[in-house]
């Protein structure tokens, strides 16, 4: 086994090698070897042909759908992904009706106030919601920055993080809040059509 060899099979052992296809060498590195196979992979507006190794698995490039596994077979078929951005998600209450809700991907939104349950982005079409253990308090704990409290929260009040620090418990609806410090003092500029003033708040 030549040196070049030697060099084309560690790669290919550790991914796929692409080749150019047009390279009369490109099929010689086949010959008499039964580890490495070339493989078509079969985008919309191009192919690519490229060296596998039988043992792995190489997938489409980033963004397509399709694999292949080892030298099973000689082309694949690369499809764009399917990227969901948006949706919409059905909220099922027991006592209420159900409400379907506009979702962005990325982001959670739980059931209404007293309600248990959260969607998280486009994971799920229907979300069951169920209502919340009748409690009349409950313990929250405040994050600072240097230290942490512990307060006893009405289930249906809202109790705000001390003075100099921004955050919030909604009642019951979570254990932890952070409180983040809140700059006592900025310059904030009014502007009028004739002139601006900055003012300090």
């Amino acid at each position: 086994m030549t040196y070049f060899l030697q060099i084309i099979l560690l790669a290919a052992s550790f991914g796929a090698l692409q080749t150019n296809a047009c390279d009369p060498s490109f099929d010689s590195l086949l010959e008499g070897d039964e580890e490495i196979c070339a493989v078509q992979f079969q985008y919309h507006n191009y192919t690519q042909r490229m060296l596998v190794h039988l043992s792995e698995t190489v997938y489409c490039a980033e963004g397509y759908e399709g694999a292949a596994e080892g030298c099973s077979e000689k082309s694949v078929q690369c499809t764009r992904k399917n990227v969901v951005t948006n949706c919409k998600v059905t909220f099922h209450y027991p006592d209420r009706p159900s409400e379907t809700v506009n979702m962005y991907a990325r982001k959670s939104t739980p059931c209404r106030v007293e309600y248990e349950g959260v969607a998280h982005g486009c994971s799920q079409e229907e979300i069951f919601c169920s209502q919340m253990q009748s409690r009349n308090e409950c313990q929250v704990k405040f994050n600072y920055p240097n230290h942490s409290d512990t307060v006893t929260v009405a289930a249906d009040g809202w109790f705000l993080c001390r003075d100099g620090y921004a955050g919030m418990a909604r009642g019951c609806l979570q254990e932890n809040v952070t409180c983040t410090p809140v700059i006592e003092e900025c310059q904030v500029k009014f502007n009028y059509p004739d002139h601006s003033d900055t003012v300090t708040v």
